[in-house]
This record gives structure tokens, C-alpha cells and sequence, in this order.
């Protein structure tokens, strides 16, 4: 069957009742046909009493018709039927459909939409634009919306131009008018033109996409670290504070055991004494009986020969003395434990509080944050005598030292002699751009002193005199690398005032104090690790107390030092 007979065979194969393709079809005497059913429902339901009319023309027949089906009717319509499908498997027309600007009865839905003849096509009337050679130029495409919006509201023209200057689309007329030297194009380019940008963006989305995935997998691999490091760091937390229970439990019974022992002692002796002096004083008793006995006697030769036979107490024996302090010693014990409670609580409340705050800086990022401790009474140190119990022998470290710094006397002296270059070999712990050396020594718990005495002979910058962890950089010139610039390292800077005059200040993370001039031929440097005490001493013909830091020192320590122009520094020796 042709297309133009598609077309035509349509609206003739109806049913003009029910309004659908003929079922069982038969034609009545005035030509026009129906489905059996219908026709016959049609008639029963007349009331004319025996008048019988065709439901279109209304031609009236008189007896009722006698009914046959129509078989060339039928054969049409099974042809149709089954070259075209029936209507009613035809896909139900929702509310978001396009549909066919053709059907005239029941509305289809569009399968493409002309954007030439601007209206939409069911597959009915879609087949002309396929078949026949004058739409072979029309462009088919999805079913449009609104496709009467594709019309110039001001010309009544198809919008087949782009106006790139107001960027709208126009049609022809518009470009001799409100659009004239505007700049132009057709649909056609400028949609080809937009579809390789949106490829090129669906490239770039698809390479985000690809981006974001990995960011997305990466992020469940933070998020997977995390849980496991928590799970860990946790069990190491909970461990190490079960740790310290045990051995503050422990540590209880030690010391409850120890004054326990102390104060069992103390009246052991004291019951043993006791034991002694009731045993005496019965003694004594006894004797002062015999002597009141004898002193009655009137046989003044017999007095005398028994007098002679006794002793005096004093003579017989000494009072046994009670030599035990334990009071002293409890009280003691007190101190003792009460300031290594204050000391750990200081520590823990420090430590949290530092966890709270949260404040880690960039470079500072892999090291612990030093802390302030709560007060400590610090150890009273007066003269340099007080301090020598506590003198350490160091000695500058070969594998640290600056190429520019030169050691002598035994690695007790180090001199910067820039521009004179040192062969040293190549270390992963030397300082390669800053003149700064270690000590080989390393301090952690405990009381240290140490003294140094400088030399310059400029009038420039003398030493930086301090204190580091042993993980603080070594490579570069940054703030990382150098003595006080950093939270790894606290140091007194020195520089020469005239004479033995010196001015000092102060370097921990970058910041200082600027101290005043002082008269000074050596410099002591006491560290008490337990106490979190780091303090700088001015020797002369007196001890000055010039700056100490207070922190929490929770890594051993090394004696470090900077030298500038033409400066020497030498450790002190100390005799034990």
C-alpha cells in the first residue's frame, strides 16, 4: 500500500460510531459503512418504534436492513492493520508528549518533528518525509516543542539565522532591519559551531569527572587512614595511659611500702627501748629498795660492806637514746611525692591543653608544641659552686659543623674562618648553608651545665648560644635549619658591646626579647629537663641572671651554636 494511500485510507477506515478502525464492517443501504456491533447497538437502542436511519445521513429504512459483512471492507482493513499496526498500539499521548500536527480524530504521538515544514509527525504521517524525493532536503529531527515559536513574531518568517551581536535568533527580514550589520549566521553553523564547544566542554567535564573520581578515591583513602591510625593511635593512647597506672600504682606501693617500713622501724626501736627502760626502771626499783633497806640499818659495819658492794647507776649503765627522724623523713617523702604530682599534672594539663588548641604551623607540623609548664619552685642556684654538681664535659660535633666553621683543641673549639673552606666530607647532619655546629652530647632527663667562652674580632655579630632538637633540619637556609628562628630550638644571641661588655637577646619560633648590656667574660647555660627550665648566666666578678625558658622538653637536647664574623667560642672543661 502506497503513502498516498495511507493517508487517504485513514479517515476511511474509521468507524464513524465509535470512532475507531472497523471491526466486522458492513455497509448499509446508503453506502456508508460501520462496525457490526456498533450499527446494530445503534438500531436496537431507536426509538422510533420499527425506523430505522443511517447515524450519518440519517436516511430512514423501512423494514430494518438486514445485515452482511463487507468483505472487500474487511480484507482492507486487516491489510492495513497488519502493514501499519492498529491504532490502539499506539503509545498512550502523555501531558509532556509532542504531538502529530496531522491527525485530525485522535491525536498521536509525534515521532519526529520537520524543521523546514516546522510541525511534528506521527509515524503515519511522518512516511512522505521518508518516502517521497520532494522532503528528501527537509531535516528531521527529535519531537520539538513549540515548534510555532521557531516563527518571527515581527515577519511571520522561519528563525533559520543567528545574530551573534544580540545573540538571538532571527530570520531573513530581521537582517535588513533591527539586526542590519549585525554579525549573522545560519542555525546550521551556528549550531555546529556550539556543538563543538559542548564537545570540547563535555571533554573538559569528563576530564573533571576522571579528576574528581581519583579525588573521591583518594579522599576514602585519607578517610580509610584515619579510621586505621585512630583505631591505632587509640590503642597506643590507651596503652601508654595504662602504662603510667601501672607504674604510678606501682610506684604507690613502693613508697607506701618504704614509709610503712620507715614508721614499723621507728616503733620497732622504739618497743625495743621501751622494752629496755621498763626493764631498768624494775631494776632500779629493786635497788632503791635494798638502799632504803640497808640506809635503816643500825650495823654501821655491815652499811659500810654493802655499800661498798653497790654501784652508781650512772656507773651501771647508759639510757639507750631514740635516734630516729622519721618525721623528717615522711615529711619528706610528702615533698617529694607532692611535687612530682604537681609535675606530672602539669605536664598532662599542658599537654591537653595543647592537643585543644589545635595551633600547629606549617613548619612545625611533624615536631610536638612546646608548651608553658605550671609553676615549678626552681632549684636555687646562687654562686657558680651550686651549679658545678651538675657540669657536663661536651664537645663539638665533627659531623654537624658548618665548612666554614674550623674545630680545634680536641673539638673544644670551634673559629668561623669564611672565606676559608673546611674539607669536611659530605654528612646527612651537617649544616650546609647556615655556620652553626652540635654538640656530640645529648641531654634528656635531668640537670645540665655547661659554660662557653667567646672571642671576636670585629665588632659585628658574635654567636647564637642555645639548645636544639636533634630532628631540626640541616639542609638549607631556612627558618627550619636555624638556631631560635624555629619551635625545635631556643638560643641567646650575643653581640659585642665594647670591652667585656655584651648585649644578648633572646630567639625561640622567630620571636626574642632584646635584653640589656651586661659585663660578662663567660656564659653558663643550666638545663633542667624535668623542671622545663633552660636559663642563660653572665659570669664576671659576679653571676647575672640574663633569660630562662620555660617549656616542655619532650625530646633529648643538644647544645648548639652559631658563629659570625671572625668569631670563637670554646666549651669549658670541668674536672670531676
Amino acid at each position: 500500500m502506497s503513502a498516498v494511500n495511507v493517508l487517504l485510507s485513514e479517515d476511511s477506515l474509521l468507524c464513524g460510531i465509535c470512532l475507531e478502525m472497523f471491526k466486522d464492517p458492513v455497509t448499509i443501504p446508503c453506502g456508508h459503512s460501520f462496525c457490526l456491533k456498533c450499527i446494530q447497538s445503534y438500531w436496537d437502542q431507536d426509538m422510533n418504534g420499527g425506523g430505522h436511519c443511517c447515524p450519518q445521513c440519517q436516511e430512514g429504512f423501512t423494514p430494518r436492513p438486514q445485515l452482511f459483512r463487507s468483505h472487500v471492507l474487511c480484507r482492507v482493513v486487516e491489510d492495513f492493520a497488519s502493514s501499519k499496526g492498529s491504532f490502539s498500539e499506539d503509545p498512550v499521548v502523555g501531558p509532556d508528549d509532542v504531538v502529530c500536527d496531522f491527525c485530525t480524530h485522535t491525536k498521536l504521538q509525534a515521532e519526529q518533528s520537520c524543521l523546514v515544514c516546522l510541525a511534528s509527525f506521527c509515524r503515519f504521517h511522518l512516511k512522505p518525509h521518508q518516502e517521497n524525493e520532494v522532503f528528501q532536503h527537509h531535516i528531521l529531527t527529535h519531537p520539538v516543542k513549540k515548534l510555532s515559536q521557531r516563527w518571527c513574531p515581527i515577519h511571520g518568517k522561519a528563525l533559520d539565522l543567528f545574530c551573534r551581536t544580540n545573540q538571538t535568533f532571527i530570520c531573513s527580514v530581521c537582517t535588513t532591519k533591527e539586526h542590519k550589520n549585525h554579525e549573522t549566521v545560519t542555525a546550521e553553523e551556528e549550531g555546529a559551531d556550539r556543538k563543538e564547544k559542548l564537545f570540547q566542554k563535555g571533554h573538559e567535564a569528563e576530564a573533571k569527572i576522571k579528576k574528581t573520581l581519583i579525588e573521591i578515591r583518594l579522599l576514602q583513602q585519607n578517610v580509610d587512614s584515619i579510621i586505621s591510625s585512630s583505631l591505632k593511635v587509640g590503642c597506643e593512647i590507651r596503652g601508654t595511659f595504662s602504662a603510667m597506672t601501672e607504674a604510678i600504682e606501682e610506684a604507690t606501693e613502693q613508697v607506701t611500702g618504704l614509709v610503712e617500713n620507715t614508721v614499723q622501724a621507728a616503733l620497732s626501736q622504739a618497743d625495743s627501748i621501751r622494752s629496755q627502760l621498763e626493764q631498768k626502771c624494775e631494776e632500779l626499783r629493786e635497788e632503791e629498795q635494798q638502799l632504803k633497806t640497808l640506809s635503816k640499818s643500825s650495823d654501821h659495819v655491815m652499811l659500810v660492806q654493802e655499800s661498798l658492794s653497790l654501784n652508781s647507776p650512772s656507773q651501771m649503765w647508759d639510757i639507750p637514746v631514740f635516734n630516729c627522724n622519721v618525721e623528717a623523713k615522711l615529711t619528706y617523702a610528702s615533698k617529694v611525692v607532692t611535687d612530682l604530682s604537681a609535675l606530672v599534672t602539669g605536664y598532662l594539663r599542658a599537654a591537653v591543653r595543647q592537643l585543644k588548641s589545635n595551633k600547629i604551623r606549617e613548619q612545625d607540623r611533624d615536631i610536638p608544641t612546646v608548651t608553658p609548664l605550671p609553676h615549678v619552685p626552681p632549684l636555687h642556684l646562687e654562686t657558680r659552686e651550686d651549679f658545678l654538681p651538675y657540669a657536663v664535659n661536651l664537645t663539638f660535633d665533627p659531623n654537624t659543623v658548618n665548612n666554614y666553621l674550623r674545630l680545634s683543641a680536641g673539638n673544644q673549639t670551634v673559629t668561623e674562618c669564611y672565606p676559608e673552606s673546611q674539607a669536611y666530607p659530605n654528612h646527612p647532619e651537617r649544616f650546609d648553608s647556615l655556620w652553626q655546629v652540635l654538640c656530640s652530647e645529648s641531654l634528656a632527663c635531668g640537670k645540665y651545665y655547661w659554660e662557653v667562652q667567646g672571642q671576636t674580632y670585629t665588632h659585628n655579630f658574635l654567636a647564637k648560644v642555645g639548645v636544639v632538637y636533634g630532628r631540626m633540619k640541616r639542609k638549607g637556609a631556612e627558618r627550619s635549619c636555624c638556631i631560635g628562628e624555629n619551635a625545635m630550638s631556643w638560643c641567646l644571641n650575643v653581640y659585642p658591646d665594647g670591652g667585656t661588655w655584651l648585649r644578648f637577646s633572646t630567639r625561640h619560633r622567630n620571636k626574642g626579647i632584646i635584653l640589656p648590656a651586661t659585663r660578662c667574660e663567660r656564659i653558663g647555660v643550666y638545663l633542667d629537663t624535668e623542671a622545663g627550665t633552660l636559663s642563660f648566666y653572665a659570669f664576671s666578678d659576679r653571676i647575672i641572671l640574663l633569660y630562662s625558658f620555660q617549656a616542655v622538653f619532650t625530646e633529648p637536647l643538644y647544645p648548639a651554636f652559631g658563629l659570625y664574623s671572625n668569631s670563637s667560642i670554646t666549651i669549658q672543661q670541668f674536672d670531676h
